[in-house]
């Protein structure tokens, strides 16, 4: 093992790891990444609500929300559920002090991630 590979191991955080392994995960799809990014960036800008951002991230990623909730700590109060069929994801996303909202994404023979960039960009 190199020393650099080393110092790397020793300097990550989950939220590196976690990002690495979202590039990855996008690694033949650079559109999706580039839609990903923009998901962070206009959270940044207060341009997408907490829900929406929860929304975009766990749908987008397909990951598991309780990950999320570690990842991005302001996330802790919100509960989430996601419901999975052969056509269909569904994400609801719940608030003790807000509405639910709810997300249904058509499933594709595409990768989940790029039918949810293509789905955004049209509307």
């Amino acid at each position: 093992m190199t020393e650099a590979y080393r110092a790397m191991q020793q300097r990550a955080t989950p939220a590196n790891l976690f990002l690495s392994s979202v590039r990855l995960h996008f690694v033949e799809d650079q559109r999706a990444w580039e839609y990903f990014q923009d998901v962070q960036f206009k959270y940044g800008r207060r341009e997408l609500s907490v829900q929406d951002f929860l929304h975009r991230n766990a749908v987008l990623l397909q990951r598991d929300t309780d990950l999320l909730k570690q990842l991005f700590p302001f996330l802790a109060p919100f509960s989430a559920s996601v419901v999975t069929n052969a056509n269909y994801i569904t994400l609801t996303v719940s608030h003790p002090q807000q509405p639910n909202q709810q997300l249904v994404v058509r499933r594709a023979a595409e990768p989940a991630s790029t039918a949810y960039y293509r789905t955004f960009l049209a509307s």
